[in-house]
């Protein structure tokens, strides 16, 4: 089973693959782009951002959030990212050495309709996909003509998960 996160972001009214999206939009662009993070199962996406069922939300600042609760799951607490922009979650729940993830409308805290059922991935794989969309991001912007503070944020929130996630290994 291969786990990873794809970055989509949203041009007028078209979602591309941030791979896509490079091709027409400078750098600057992305930093004020929104999008979705959609997870891979097998190479097939378990999220339909094309629907329209779902709001796109801030990238910069969904990667930031999502990287923020990285540390914490690391750690063994039930986590969630909340979007801003529609009543939709990404869940994240431990067991053991896996993390059922999954995509619900609600709150944090209170699940209303399970969008995505609980699909069981190791942390390594959700720690790998989540490290490689980060950077991508990083990547993707290193050509802007300044550095907001979301990216810097981003910057920062990377340390620590690389952080939290090399004593995680230490401990095995």
């Amino acid at each position: 089973m291969s786990f990873s996160l794809e970055i989509r972001v949203k041009k007028d009214d078209e979602i591309l693959a941030l791979s896509d999206y490079q091709k027409v939009a400078s750098a600057d662009e992305l930093l004020e782009a929104e999008g979705f993070i959609v997870p891979l199962l097998n190479g097939e996406a378990l999220l339909d951002t094309d629907s329209g069922e779902f709001e796109a939300d801030p990238l910069i600042g969904l990667i930031n959030n999502w990287m923020q609760k990285m540390p914490w799951l690391i750690g063994g607490d039930e986590e969630c990212v909340p979007l801003r922009n529609s009543p939709f979650c990404y869940g994240f729940e431990p067991a053991g050495g896996a993390v059922r993830f999954y995509f619900y409308e609600g709150t944090e805290g209170d699940v209303e309709n399970l969008i995505l059922e609980p699909v069981s991935v190791s942390l390594a794989d959700l720690c790998n996909a989540s490290l490689n969309m980060a950077s991508a991001i990083v990547d993707a912007t290193a050509d802007s003509a300044g550095e907001p503070e979301e990216l810097s944020e981003l910057n920062a929130i990377l340390s620590e998960f690389k952080e939290a996630w090399e004593r995680k290994k230490r401990e095995r």
